[in-house]
């Protein structure tokens, strides 16, 4: 158990290959080192927060991946996560969202061509999450609670040391050729429709919506070289219908 609470696996992060980049050195010990740094923290009209930071763990043999991720808080109650995964060749992912122990669903299908989302009912109201990335290389939706088998321990918490409750963990599996973007928006007590409305030049225009309000997204085309994520952020009331 104690190497699975340290592993990817274990966060809400992006395991690349189905492998750990760390090697464990001693009981606490991991090495080489994990890297990470901010690239980017402030605020902009109509997005109260926008952090961008990237993680060097993957990036040299055998996986040669960048992964960059940024959070955009559009308002209180609705965020949007984008995870840009830098490479060359075809590479296996899978993201995960830690979620607490309450019931759960996911919404249903009924609109192809919406992301995938799962809801969570808690006691301060409904939790909506939905992961989106090209159809072609989503290959699992899956949620995972206290799952104790070998080498495929998943669906724990730690709150304290040798201690462990199952919680319902999301498991979003991904396979294709790099560089890739996830894109994940999270909804609370609402409900968030979202989609991608243009390509051009490789920079993505999304489009975001609620009961509240709606808001229009660019974001630079995914690679090294971009010094930014997030490009812009314009607000809007929705129309009355």
């Amino acid at each position: 158990m104690s190497s699975t609470t340290s592993s990817p696996g274990a966060h809400n992060n992006v395991e690349i290959d189905g492998q750990n980049p760390l090697e464990l050195a001693s009981r606490f010990m991991w090495f080489p080192w994990p890297r990470a740094r901010r690239r980017r923290f402030e605020t902009m009209p109509y997005a109260p927060l926008v952090f961008e930071g990237e993680m060097n763990d993957y990036d040299r043999p055998l996986w040669n991946v960048l992964h960059r991720r940024a959070l955009i808080g559009v308002d209180e109650g609705c965020w949007l996560v984008v995870d840009d995964l830098l490479g060359e060749g075809p590479h296996t992912a899978v993201l995960r969202w830690h979620m607490l122990d309450y019931p759960h669903e996911r919404e249903s299908e009924s609109k192809k061509s919406a992301p995938p989302t799962l809801i969570q009912r808690t006691p301060a109201g409904e939790f909506r999450i939905s992961v989106g990335a090209d159809p072609s290389v989503l290959k699992r939706f899956e949620v995972i609670r206290g799952r104790d088998e070998r080498n495929r321990v998943q669906g724990f918490a730690s709150p304290y040391y040798g201690e462990r409750l199952p919680i319902p963990v999301l498991e979003v599996e991904l396979g294709g050729l790099l560089p890739l973007r996830i894109v994940t928006a999270i909804g609370l007590d609402r409900a968030v429709e979202w989609r991608l409305a243009d390509v051009t030049g490789g920079r993505q225009r999304w489009d975001l919506s609620s009961e509240a309000a709606a808001w229009t997204l660019e974001l630079a085309a995914p690679g090294r070289s971009a010094d930014r994520i997030l490009l812009g952020c314009v607000r809007s009331t929705p129309e009355a219908g």
